[in-house]
């Protein structure tokens, strides 16, 4: 180095120690420093070449990772358009009925569908209504033997005759009720007194027509121009839009206080299932809720908040609430966690095909063995006790599956989330799953709510839902009276009339609960 350094800094030295070398060491001299000039230029290649191998690896990870991001993406928008009702939390309205996968699997069975009409076993439908119920009796003789013709008559009738009972409507007509409403002078002060129609009779629309129009409206569902059309088609007689609109009115104002009793009745149960849909009102984004026990259902429309549950519940509430896992039912301390919604997160996961997908095809069979437990036990065939002891390793199982969704141990690019976000709520609220097997008169699903909120789902696809604060009001009210009704084994029809006149006399509304004092 030292050397090197004089040859650049002294030429003088470099020139006499030229002079006195001879030609071979001249030569010798000259290549290696062309040697090392050529070994300085390789050194230099091979560190861009180096540099160039170190950018172009780090562009294959980059991509790489790139990929995996790519391929995950695809994999959860195949998964999430693979979704339907049984897979995931979306409604059975919003599935494909060219992909029902539940036809698929009824094909798949042994022996196939089962053959349309009655099943062997079935006891069927007769007509044999008690004599005090048939509206007119006749007596039919045959006129002549079907085999000699010879004249046959009353005296020869053997046994009793074959019952045979025919159904008809009898002709409907619009009862026209007409008032001459006479005006008076009193002949002492001189005063004009006009006369006024009967309470029942003063809007222009009887009790019998207005409740008619209010079960047609939230028992069938019929808009007002198909109901305008119904009652012309029946009657001959044509009523207005407005008509129509203001006895349905009239029959959410009179069931109101009757639901506003039941509304009164919920803090006092012990179990209630309870559940929301989306609703429309003047185009805005507003919640149909239910809350139902065996008796009766409370139907209401309202923000999605817990505004509606401090409502029901303005103390709290003490018994089990069943609902799925949605945070705002924190509100309660004793849940049961639908497992009707809880079963569809594993066949989500098992369809997505992450890591998760086999562990949760185990737990999709612990599903149905532990709904097979469940009907063992409400048949009889199992005592409380004996469930208890064949669910604890089904428990047991489900629990290590939810710690292993949660704390996965994979890459970041390999973590199934569909597993973690199950593992994470369940783990979270572990104390609502099993709350059927440990307490008595505890339901495993809430299918109850659900059923009781299908009528309003399928009342807003028709109607497109409310336009105003009090027609959301009167549409949860009369829902609320014909789901009650249908378990009190009542009809609607006759309730709404009674309730219809009593709001008119000023007397009080009739309670929807036939044993409630």
């Amino acid at each position: 180095m030292v050397f090197e350094d004089s040859l650049t800094f002294c030429p003088a030295f470099l020139s006499s120690l030229w002079d006195l070398m001879t030609e071979e060491q001249r030569l010798w001299f000259l290549s290696t420093l062309d040697i090392k000039e050529k070994l300085t230029q390789s050194e230099e290649k091979l560190t861009q070449s180096e540099e160039k191998l170190t950018q172009s690896e780090e562009k294959v990870r980059r991509l790489t990772g790139e990929l995996e991001k790519l391929r995950q993406k695809e994999a959860e928008k195949t998964a999430r358009l693979n979704q339907d009702s049984t897979n995931s939390h979306k409604p059975p309205s919003s599935d494909n009925p060219a992909k029902d996968k539940k036809k698929q699997r009824r094909t798949k069975r042994k022996g196939g569908r089962r053959s349309p009409g009655g099943q062997k076993g079935h006891k069927g439908n007769r007509r044999n209504l008690p004599m005090e119920e048939v509206t007119s009796l006749h007596n039919l003789i045959p006129g002549a033997c079907c085999a000699c013709m010879r004249s046959l008559s009353q005296e020869d009738s053997v046994g009793k005759p074959r019952p045979h009972q025919v159904f008809e409507l009898p002709k409907i007509e619009m009862e026209v009720i007409h008032y001459n409403l006479h005006r008076c002078r009193c002949p002492d002060c001189g005063e004009y007194t006009q006369a006024q129609p009967p309470q029942e009779h003063r809007s222009g629309q009887g009790p019998n027509l207005t409740a008619f129009i209010g079960l047609c409206t939230a028992a069938f569902r019929l808009p007002r121009r198909l109901l305008q059309g119904l009652l012309k088609a029946m009657t001959g007689r044509s009523i207005s839009l407005g008509a129509i609109q203001a006895c349905w009115e009239r029959c959410g104002k009179a069931v109101s206080p009757s639901v506003r009793r039941l509304e009164t009745l919920l803090p006092s149960l012990s179990y209630v299932n309870i559940d929301e849909t989306g609703w429309k009102e003047k185009g805005k984004m507003r919640w149909l809720w239910v809350a139902a026990s065996n008796l009766f259902s409370c139907l209401s429309v309202h923000s999605r908040g817990r505004a509606q549950l401090h409502s029901w519940f303005p103390s709290g509430f003490s018994g089990v609430v069943s609902s799925d896992r949605w945070h705002i039912y924190d509100f309660f301390p004793k849940r049961q966690l639908c497992w009707s919604h809880l079963i569809r997160d594993p066949k989500g996961i098992v369809d997505a095909q992450g890591k998760g997908a086999v562990r949760a095809g185990q737990e999709v069979r612990h599903c149905y063995e532990l709904f097979s437990l469940w009907h063992q036990y409400k048949d009889g065939l199992l005592s409380r006790t004996e469930l208890q002891d064949k669910v604890k390793p089904l428990r047991f199982s489900l629990k290590r599956f939810c710690r292993n969704g949660k704390n996965q141990t994979f890459k970041a690019t390999e973590k199934d989330h569909k597993w973690r976000r199950l593992g994470t709520s369940l783990l979270k609220y572990w104390c609502h799953v099993y709350r059927f097997i440990d307490e008595d008169g505890v339901e495993p699903t809430n299918n109850h709510a659900e059923q009781q909120i299908r009528h309003g789902v399928l009342w807003r696809k028709i109607s497109q839902g409310s336009r105003s604060a009090i027609g959301s009001k009167a549409v949860a009210d009369m829902l609320s009276v014909l789901q009650t009704c249908r378990k009190q084994k009542r009809s609607t029809l006759a309730f709404l009339r009674e309730a219809l006149i009593a709001d008119w006399k000023g007397r009080p509304c009739p309670n929807l609960i036939l044993d409630s004092s």
